[in-house]
């Protein structure tokens, strides 16, 4: 018994760091639009940020791809882990990438905070729901 305990402890250690990656990786994608949008001031202020040492254009082609194949890597892991195998799981957890990237691919600057702030962080709102609701409603 001491072996299974070791065992489902190591899975459970496993399935977690999984979780801390995919959670991780999607509020990254979302950081750097906010980097991207503060490109002005932070280059005016002499902060050396990822987008003032690649610029914008650079970072937002190679950032969308880059989080796209991340976002979805740990998303189909996290669904293995968690043994997740409905459709509903699986769109819970990819069409929030697709958006990520819809954003990146439709991204401008913009003045108005609020509403930046609203759409971008209210990603991680509407990408928790998703998984909420799947979980739930399908295990």
């Amino acid at each position: 018994t001491l072996m299974i305990s070791n065992a489902v402890t190591a899975t459970n250690k496993l399935s977690l760091i999984i979780l801390f990656f995919h959670r991780f990786f999607f509020v990254a994608s979302l950081c750097v639009l906010f980097n991207v949008n503060d490109y002005e001031e932070d280059k005016a202020d002499g902060i050396r940020t990822i987008a003032v040492a690649y610029g914008s254009k650079k970072t937002i082609f190679y950032a969308k791809w880059i989080f796209l194949l991340l976002n979805i890597c740990f998303g189909l892991l996290l669904l293995y882990c968690f043994d997740l195998s409905h459709p509903a799981q699986y769109i819970s957890v990819l069409i929030p990438a697709g958006m990520v990237w819809w954003l990146y691919q439709h991204f401008s600057t913009t003045t108005n905070e609020a509403l930046f702030v609203l759409r971008y962080d209210g990603m991680m709102i509407v990408k928790a729901l998703l998984l909420i609701f799947a979980v739930l409603t399908f295990n």
